[in-house]
């Protein structure tokens, strides 16, 4: 076969049989309007793309956050998850802060910092998760115009790194709006490293899911992870209540 013909397999296979498997699990039916079709390949594509195995564990930890802090994020996720957790707080700051600040920005270049996480935690299994919480500021290459990010990861990484330096706010001391935006950051965070943020939920601002780029933004996401999304935490996390 040639280059063209095997070009033409893969077309195929990529255009064609992929979706028809996708329509026919997603049990689409000829009754269905478009708007039904859509949500339930959205909700199918969704499910398979959850982890393999189960998360057992996930890890908190900390450089130069509070104790408070971390001890707050591991309450939550027992609370709404019900996964396995631990937490550990190292003193200091981040270990390589020479390397990954920008001093022009006055501001950790996130997108270094969290591979330097990927690559200390990445040959520690696929059924953990290793939430990183830092008291820095962080930006995005990625996005350089973004004057800020809480955070980075990915559902294709067991690692992810969260910034609580922005959360307290320039106008605001109320501990109850820290410790809310503190706690919706870091469940959606986790969901992202298994693949939540693919769910259909992650469109509504009620969810948790919805992605807040902003403060203001944080403060009116809603603090549940919405009926989507929970029909794949037996799936995602091994359940311990």
């Amino acid at each position: 076969m040639g280059a063209l013909g095997i070009l033409a397999v893969i077309a195929i296979f990529v255009f064609v049989i992929i979706p028809v498997i996708f329509v026919k699990k997603a049990g689409v039916t000829t009754q269905d309007t478009k708007e039904e079709v859509s949500n339930k390949l959205q909700q199918t594509m969704f499910l398979s793309s959850l982890p393999d195995k189960q998360i057992t564990d996930v890890f908190i930890g900390g450089y130069g956050v509070p104790n408070g802090t971390l001890e707050l994020i591991e309450q939550v996720i027992k609370d709404k998850i019900g996964v396995r957790t631990s937490i550990e707080a190292y003193s200091g700051t981040l270990p390589m802060r020479d390397n990954y600040y920008d001093k022009s920005r006055g501001q950790f270049d996130g997108d270094a910092v969290w591979q330097y996480f990927i690559d200390t935690f990445a040959d520690r299994g696929d059924t953990v998760r290793y939430l990183i919480v830092v008291n820095e500021d962080m930006y995005t290459k990625l996005q350089p115009e973004r004057p800020y990010i809480f955070s980075r990861a990915s559902f294709l990484n067991n690692t992810a790194v969260i910034s609580v330096k922005r959360l307290k706010g320039e106008s605001t001391s109320s501990t109850e709006i820290y410790q809310q935006r503190v706690e919706k950051l870091a469940l959606r965070t986790l969901g992202v490293t298994v693949g939540f943020s693919l769910s259909p939920d992650a469109d509504n601002i009620n969810c948790v899911m919805y992605q807040a780029l902003t403060l203001e933004d944080l403060d009116r996401v809603g603090s549940i992870f919405c009926e989507e999304t929970e029909t794949a935490f037996n799936k995602a996390f091994l359940i311990n209540h």
